[in-house]
């Protein structure tokens, strides 16, 4: 009699660890869009900041809360040059992630698809997403700023690296000229986001001041002659009562005939 139990315990193996794949795959992340729609005189940006545990000897400075927390500042202050801009709370992002707190590979898959679905929930006009980590080997610093247009899924992203020597000049330099690279290549994606919603920032503003400098440097001014001439027609009027006529091409003043 043929015994077929070696083949049994491997076909029930296979079965046991397909099992266990399907119970250890990643749930996919439910996203909630219940917030109202977006204000019409700010753009909307929502921030998420990852840091990576510092391989080798040493630590994060600042460490990762603080840094966590500066990047709503830097992403404020970046759009605040540009435009008007509002930066999502998380007590809107509780609203349409719950207690799911996505990775930064979950985000980055498919293209950003996550960041962007993420962003239409939460009604924003762009997303902004930092990461930082060390490489042990390397012995380097890395920064990553990637700034996402959620309506037309245009990225932009910048990352820079430096060896680990001091990691709290090499986080603020890195990350500075991480920020710079970004929006100085997005400056016109965010302008055009401006005008789509009519929003007026610090930028428009001075553009808007130069133009009616220019428009008024433009316009000829009168000569003194005819100022003076306008002024000594307006005294005659004055003791005569009769009207007075100036004429700016030639520039002298015309009486009307007397009335007999």
């Amino acid at each position: 009699m043929k015994n077929t139990t070696p083949n049994g315990v491997m076909y029930f193996g296979v079965l046991m660890g397909m099992i266990f794949l399907v119970s250890c795959a990643e749930a996919p992340l439910q996203v909630k869009s219940t917030l109202p729609p977006p204000s019409a005189d700010k753009v909307r940006v929502y921030v998420k900041a990852y840091s990576s545990a510092y391989e080798g000897r040493g630590n994060w400075s600042p460490p990762d809360d603080v840094y966590k927390a500066d990047q709503y500042h830097h992403a404020a202050t970046y759009f605040g040059d540009i435009v008007r801009c509002e930066i999502i709370n998380s007590k809107d992002e509780f609203t349409a992630l719950g207690n799911r707190n996505p990775s930064r590979y979950q985000m980055e898959r498919n293209d950003w698809a996550l960041a962007k679905e993420i962003g239409r929930a939460l009604n924003a006009d762009y997303v902004v997403v930092t990461a930082r980590w060390t490489n042990s080997i390397s012995r380097s610093v890395n920064m990553l700023v990637v700034l996402i247009n959620v309506k037309t899924g245009k990225k932009y992203e910048a990352e820079r690296n430096k060896d680990i020597n001091n990691t709290v000049v090499a986080s603020t330099q890195l990350l500075k000229f991480a920020y710079t690279a970004v929006f100085k290549s997005a400056r016109p994606d965010v302008l055009a986001a401006v005008q789509s919603k009519s929003l007026v920032g610090p930028e428009q503003k001075k553009t808007e001041q130069l133009a009616a400098v220019e428009e008024k440097a433009s316009k000829p001014a009168k000569p003194d002659t005819v100022v003076s001439q306008e002024l000594k027609a307006g005294s005659e009027q004055r003791q005569t009562g009769l009207p007075m006529v100036v004429n700016d091409k030639a520039s002298t003043i015309v009486k009307p005939a007397a009335i007999e």
